[in-house]
């Protein structure tokens, strides 16, 4: 791009409009296309709430500003990325809102002071992006991955490559080296990476390389290559649909059904760069340029209008048979069925229910102590916490264990876990609750099982753990030392296990066949709710032995008559695939009155 630019301007052809309309030329028909064919399959597949965030999500990629839309919904409880069908699309709109800023950029730095500043302003551009990508990773990852002030970084490394290294002469060791950490990156990196951040350098780095090598070698040369070269753009495009309709039809990723799926993704790449993209490139535009991206733009708006109705309208409910809306509607609507008050989601602030009283008792853990938000007010409301108040300290994905973080970015719960701690130790708290859904840290999650635990030792830099083993021994001995010392105070400890967790978010998987008419076949029995979570039940069993604290079990009342309970009368009683919406929490209440009762 930096060449196209360059060399126009100095054969004096360079047009901003010109080079904007090549762009939309080269980006917008086959988007276009794979965008329309999505939702029209939509239509018939997806239920209301996946019709209605297709549709918005549709509207954000042909708009080019979905990377703006998926940053806005991150957060803990967002939908998982395999539920989303365009996510991929962020990278496009990315790439799209660089070349909207760039052109003007190098025009401004090449026509300051005959051009001197144009190395050295690019290359400011390129550190400053890279150490906001750095600080962001750490605090801000979702911003840092889906922005482009942290994502700038990347593009200017080829504006780089192209400014510095185009008289050098082909170079095969650099190249091979440029080969080696692209090669390096894929096998290595994993998605508990602070990335893009440093991390990023290696493969930005590997392919800046092998560009200012100038293809010396045969790998990017020979024909098969060079065929995939050719329909890259839109095997971009149609991978990811792809991966997703099988993670939708819940088809098992096999080493036969990838391959299966990867000629698929193949065959309509294929179809759409032999039939939208290459008549396109064949020939230059017969009409000027503002004509041209205005040509554009009536398409895109031509596609962002129905889906944007898909959107507002919240997936077309008339879709679905009369009889199942009712199932599908209450379903969807248990995707938002969480009690817990946002004043308390902050790390910094405990939330204080009930009246004050100088006996407290202190519900410490991740969400899954948040979830029982709604039985512990409606204790409250009854006058069953025999005169204690109610202290609930949450803070999602920190493990209520110290000493302990997440390895990925983004969480302080060290710090949080010292703090709620020290608070657990006043004189005023009589009795201490741990809840937290336990098993996922000391595994990757039930998706790989890949046993790799999450949570790394805060008190050595955050040092990995060198095996779920090892988690899990530190984890013991950590919570021992704590509730030995709760104990010796004469403070009651309760410690609640994890209640069974689905391999899918039970709402919409229910929503989904009721939509479709198809059986449903989500379940597991109690043995396999305790084989899942084998390691923290060891865990905490190992932690509480030989003291007073008792183990509260939920799965012991889901799961009563040797099958799990996930849904009552066709509706789910689960948010996700692992919290329980209020409705179902309020049936566990005897665990809690055992609580307040006991600690009297």
């Amino acid at each position: 791009m930096t060449q196209i630019i360059l060399s126009l301007s100095a054969a004096g052809r360079f047009s901003l409009l010109g080079f904007y309309a090549a762009r939309a030329r080269r980006i917008i028909p086959a988007l276009v296309v794979m965008v329309v064919l999505v939702c029209l399959a939509g239509w018939f597949y997806l239920p209301p709430v996946d019709y209605k965030g297709l549709g918005k999500h549709a509207v954000g990629s042909v708009a080019f500003v979905s990377n703006i839309i998926y940053w806005l919904e991150s957060g803990y409880f967002d939908v998982e990325s395999h539920q989303k069908w365009l996510l991929h699309t962020w990278s496009l709109s990315v790439e799209w809102q660089y070349y909207l800023v760039f052109p003007l950029l190098v025009s401004a730095l090449q026509r300051f002071n005959s051009g001197k500043f144009l190395k050295p302003g690019i290359g400011l551009g390129f550190v400053i992006s890279l150490l906001l990508s750095v600080v962001q990773s750490q605090w801000y990852p979702s911003a840092a991955f889906y922005l482009l002030p942290a994502r700038g970084w990347e593009f200017f490394a080829g504006a780089l490559v192209y400014l510095y290294a185009q008289h050098l002469n082909k170079n095969l060791n650099r190249y091979n080296g440029g080969i080696i950490l692209i090669g390096c990156a894929a096998l290595v990196y994993t998605a508990d990476l602070a990335y893009p951040g440093w991390y990023a350098l290696l493969p930005v780095l590997g392919t800046s390389m092998v560009i200012a090598a100038g293809n010396p070698g045969i790998l990017l040369r020979n024909s098969v290559i060079q065929f995939f070269g050719r329909i890259s753009y839109s095997f971009y495009l149609w991978h990811w649909p792809v991966l997703i309709a099988a993670r939708y039809s819940e088809i098992e990723l096999t080493l036969l059904t990838l391959c299966l799926l990867l000629g698929i993704a193949i065959l309509l790449a294929y179809g759409s760069w032999r039939l939208v993209e290459t008549p396109l490139r064949k020939g230059a535009p017969t009409v000027r340029p503002p004509t041209y991206l205005l040509k554009y733009a009536v398409v895109s708006l031509a596609v962002a209008i129905p889906c944007g109705w898909l959107w507002l309208n919240g997936g077309v409910a008339q879709r679905a048979a009369p009889e199942l809306r009712e199932k599908i509607a209450a379903n969807e609507q248990q995707l938002n069925a969480w009690d817990y008050p946002g004043k308390c989601q902050f790390v910094d602030q405990l939330c204080m229910l009930g009246e004050p009283a100088p006996r407290k008792v202190l519900f410490w853990g991740d969400s899954h102590i948040e979830q029982w938000y709604p039985v512990l007010m409606d204790l409250l409301r009854q006058g069953k916490n025999h005169g204690y108040q109610i202290i609930i300290a949450g803070s999602g994905g920190c493990v209520p264990i110290r000493h302990l973080n997440r390895i990925q970015p983004g969480y302080d719960c060290a710090g949080f876990n010292e703090k709620v701690f020290q608070r657990a130790l006043q004189p005023d708290i009589h009795a201490v609750v741990l809840g937290s859904i336990w098993s996922t840290y000391f595994r990757d999650d039930i998706f790989t099982g890949s046993g790799q635990p999450t949570v790394c030792n805060a008190s050595a830099g955050c040092a990995r753990f060198d095996s779920a083993h090892a988690a899990v021994q530190f984890a013991q001995q950590q919570l021992r030392h704590d509730i030995q010392q709760w104990v010796a105070q004469q403070k009651a400890v309760y410690v609640l296990l994890p209640v069974p967790v689905y391999r899918y978010s039970v709402p919409l998987y229910m929503a989904r066949h009721w939509f479709l008419h198809k059986p449903m076949t989500l379940s597991q029995t109690l043995l396999q709710h305790r084989q899942y979570a084998a390691p923290a039940l060891e865990l905490l069993t190992a932690a509480t032995q030989n003291t007073t604290a008792v183990m509260l079990d939920p799965a012991a009342l889901l799961c009563a008559s040797g099958t799990c309970i996930n849904a009552h009368d066709g509706v789910s009683l689960y948010k996700d695939s692992n919290h329980l919406v209020p409705r179902a929490t309020l049936g566990l209440a005897p665990l809690f009155s055992r609580v307040f009762e006991s600690s009297s």
